[in-house]
Order: C-alpha cells, then structure tokens, then sequence
C-alpha cells in the first residue's frame, strides 16, 4: 500500500453480521510448531454498500507465508470455505 501510496480511511464504526456456532472453541494444535506445514482458512467480512455483505474467505499456508487461495461469496457457509480449500488443493498439485 505504501509503493501504491494509498492509505485506508475508516469512515464510520459498523455492526458486522453476527457469527453463531454450536460447539466451543476449538484448541490451537499448531501454536507452538512454527515450522509445522499447516494451512489456515479464514473469513472476513467485507461491506460493499450500506447493509450489503460479502464474505472473503482465503487459505494461508503458515510455513511460506502466502495465501494459496480466495473465493468471495454472498453467503458466510461450509461451502464457501470448502471451495477455498479445494482450489489450494488443485493449486499446489499442479
């Protein structure tokens, strides 16, 4: 962003969606192997317009430090991440 000289501008708090699951929060397995080869799937919340959401959902692979892939959908479900994962899958087999 800096090579790019743009610069972020917060123009107002918002309320995201709210996340609702059934179970308790999973134990952090990899925390303290930092050469362990692990991937991590994650989802931000992105507001295009007033009320209107899509979800970013990416895997990053912790050892090389690079997101190996993305989708952007209307819906936060399993399908969205499970799709992200699958296109990781089909990238570094080649």
């Amino acid at each position: 962003m800096q090579e790019m000289k743009l610069h972020s501008l917060m123009h107002r708090r918002f309320k995201k969606p709210s996340t609702h699951v059934d179970y308790l929060q999973r134990p952090n397995l990899i925390k303290n192997k930092p050469k362990a080869r692990a991937w991590r799937a994650d989802i931000t919340y992105l507001e295009l317009r007033s009320g209107t959401w899509v979800y970013f959902s990416s895997v990053y692979e912790t050892r090389v430090h690079k997101i190996l892939a993305y989708k952007i959908g209307r819906q936060m479900n399993a399908k969205l991440v499970v799709d992200t994962v699958n296109q990781a899958l089909d990238i570094i087999k080649g």
